[in-house]
């Protein structure tokens, strides 16, 4: 079991052996095939904390020891609620590689929830990318924060996941995936500039935004950048929100192609400079993006009819 926990993150250690048979409030679920154990789920209990610590806790002047998913949300997210209520944590999800796609992680999760119905929700933190947000997406798990700095184990994001198992904490799951959609715009100017294109796809797909309707003038801006020789920085706030629209109708997969993708995205929503652009995208300079986003700029407003 260990050595398959080993396979599934290579910060596993021996050491981990003895906080498994030692730590309080640990589960391990394994998955057998004559006898081999092929698939483990561990997990930890979390939350339960008092309001008074949960408050203390968003406000910035306590940090305890675990609770990693109830406190981020608290803390980062701004949630403080989230930390009072109990929450069971997947620490790790592990298949043996030769048993992989054959649907054993869907079914650990099926069976984590039955196991645990009287938490208030399940939940869990991982290196984020498109592919792995899809898998906890299929399994019923919204994204609620993506972590500000790439962490020094992964080389990615983190981000926190979680289903409801009560209904407060559904009211409560919802209410912290749409601030995140609501900020995502924001976080992607400054400490998610890095952010892949491919994630940040994903990431609206599965935390849709609704971003204000483009006024007849808006419109009438965006036409002439796209087909004639308006300038970019006189259609910002109009590009941003036709942007922000496609995003959040996960449209952009099917309209681009990647590299007019990862353009739109690191110039009209995180805001990269010309030459690190032209760069990437193996253009000659500003002049060539531009003309690369007056195309984008065309397909999507042909979209919009």
């Amino acid at each position: 079991m260990l050595g398959l926990l080993q396979l599934a993150h290579y910060r596993t250690s021996p050491n981990d052996l003895r906080h498994l048979l030692d730590a309080p409030g640990l589960s391990l679920l394994v998955v057998r095939r004559q006898g081999v154990i092929i698939a483990a789920a561990l997990l930890g209990e979390e939350g339960g904390l008092a309001s008074e610590l949960a408050e203390a806790v968003y406000r910035g002047e306590r940090r305890l020891h675990g609770h990693l998913l109830p406190q981020s949300l608290a803390a980062h997210a701004g949630f403080p609620e989230a930390a009072t209520l109990r929450a069971m944590r997947i620490i790790r999800l592990a298949v043996h590689p030769s048993c992989q796609r054959q649907g054993l992680g869907r079914a650990m999760l099926a069976a984590i929830r039955q196991r645990f119905v009287d938490r208030d929700y399940l939940g869990a933190s991982f290196g984020a990318t498109p592919e792995l947000l899809a898998f906890w997406q299929r399994a019923g798990y919204l994204p609620l924060r993506v972590g500000l700095h790439r962490e020094a184990s992964s080389g990615a994001h983190a981000l926190m996941v979680a289903t409801p198992c009560s209904p407060q904490a559904g009211t409560l799951l919802t209410a912290i995936r749409q601030r995140l959609s609501e900020h995502l715009p924001a976080l992607l100017r400054e400490p998610l500039r890095d952010l892949e294109a491919g994630l940040i796809t994903a990431l609206f797909a599965a935390s849709p935004l609704s971003p204000s309707e483009l006024t007849p003038q808006d419109l009438r801006d965006l036409h002439a950048f796209a087909h004639s020789q308006r300038g970019y920085e006189l259609c910002l706030t109009p590009l941003h929100q036709l942007t922000l629209q496609a995003l959040s109708r996960g449209q952009l997969d099917t309209l681009l192609n990647p590299t007019q993708r990862q353009l739109l995205i690191r110039k009209v929503i995180q805001q990269h400079d010309w030459p690190q652009l032209a760069a990437a995208a193996g253009l000659s300079g500003r002049r060539e993006v531009v003309a690369s986003l007056r195309e984008v700029c065309a397909v999507l407003l042909k979209m919009m009819g």
